[in-house]
């Protein structure tokens, strides 16, 4: 596909952002409100799709693609969210928001744990030794993933494989009910969607996902730290001096930073955001259709979150190298952070490249398990 490049006008400064936020939110509500729409239009535009279906998503979507660019490239959201609680925009952004809820600390009976450990999944807590490293040796394949609910790794790594598997069901059932309830099945919907779009972000799969590894040594607020396991081995943990603990997040740059307003320098990088996320979903499609890749697994189950958080992890170092770039000076400077190049499964791509191939990825894949979630509790 063809590649565009950000354009730099002027001079940039450097910037921070101390967003409000846990590693329990992946996208920030403006990513998933934008994926969840996308993925919504695409089925609503498809005359092939069952009237059902359609009827359902234009009922708690009334958005076209423009008012997607404008929310892309002009409008924030912010952390409340507090003018986009309606329809599918609400429902998909409902996981969060409730985090700091009296529902958000409720604990969820068939896991033990409350909402937050919902939201990722960290490879390295079901592999060797709970500690990431970039050349992925601790990372398990996924057939030795444990699929019991129960092993105490999961308490640890968090459980999102599951429900995604969960709402999925959940989503099967409430489609298939004689009578549709439209409030039930947007809330389902709305959680699924905001599952399967955590996947696809690559700091939701590690223990390191701040990043501060890749900062350790070249930024003197971030610190390393020895711990010792049961077994005498030792892993090593990273923190960063308390004063620093908001304006050196590299996790929050990630899910914040581009929808921090719409002025320059934003405004320029938010519009290529856009024409790049568009590119990429055309991309992506036209691939699948003229290469033959290995089967994916069945939408919304166990297995297929599995391969998207596998296939998220191989974007780490990426953002790991976007840290160094950004952070050289100790604070972040948006041109290094957004310009910085990696290569991802043989393709040379700059950070903004990187947020848009990920988002691309999410609009693809909730489109893929709200058809397959429909076509299933109609039995086709």
């Amino acid at each position: 596909m063809t590649r565009r490049r950000i354009g730099w006008t002027g001079v940039m400064v450097a910037a921070s952002l101390a967003a409000v936020a846990t590693k329990a939110q992946a996208w920030g509500h403006q990513q998933h409100i934008l994926i969840t729409r996308m993925a919504a239009l695409r089925i609503i535009n498809d005359p092939a799709v069952p009237e059902g279906l359609k009827d359902f998503l234009k009922a708690n979507m009334k958005y076209d693609l423009d008012a997607c660019r404008k929310l892309a490239v002009g409008e924030k959201v912010g952390f409340e969210a507090k003018d986009y609680l309606t329809g599918l925009d609400g429902a998909c952004t409902l996981p969060d928001r409730i985090q700091f809820t009296e529902e958000g600390k409720t604990i969820i009976a068939s896991y033990g744990v409350t909402e937050s450990k919902m939201h990722f999944m960290d490879w390295e807590s079901l592999g060797k030794r709970p500690m990431y490293k970039p050349d992925f040796s601790n990372r398990p394949e996924i057939a030795d993933v444990p699929r019991d609910v129960h092993d105490p790794r999961w308490k640890q790594a968090g459980y999102l494989p599951f429900r995604v598997e969960e709402k999925y069901n959940e989503l099967v059932a409430a489609f298939a009910a004689p009578k549709l309830d439209n409030a039930q099945t947007l809330k389902i919907a709305g959680y699924l969607c905001h599952y399967i779009e955590d996947c696809t972000q690559p700091l939701h799969g590690t223990v390191d996902y701040k990043s501060y590894s890749y900062l350790f040594g070249k930024v003197p607020a971030v610190h390393k730290l020895t711990q010792t396991l049961p077994d005498g081995s030792e892993i090593a943990k990273y923190t960063v001096d308390k004063e620093f603990s908001k304006s050196i997040n590299p996790h929050d740059d990630m899910e914040f930073q581009l929808f921090e307003d719409a002025q320059e320098p934003r405004k320029g990088l938010r519009e290529e955001f856009w024409k790049e996320l568009n590119l990429r979903i055309d991309w992506r499609v036209h691939s699948a259709t003229t290469v033959t890749p290995v089967a994916p697994a069945k939408a919304g189950t166990f297995t297929r979150a599995l391969e998207i958080l596998w296939d998220s992890y191989e974007y780490i170092p990426a953002i790991g190298k976007a840290a160094q770039a950004g952070y050289a000076t100790g604070q972040l400077d948006l041109k290094a952070f957004f310009t910085s190049k990696d290569t991802v499964h043989g393709e040379e791509l700059d950070t903004l490249q990187l947020i848009a191939d990920r988002h691309a990825a999410a609009v693809l894949e909730v489109e893929r398990t709200l058809r397959a979630a429909w076509a299933e509790a109609k039995g086709k």
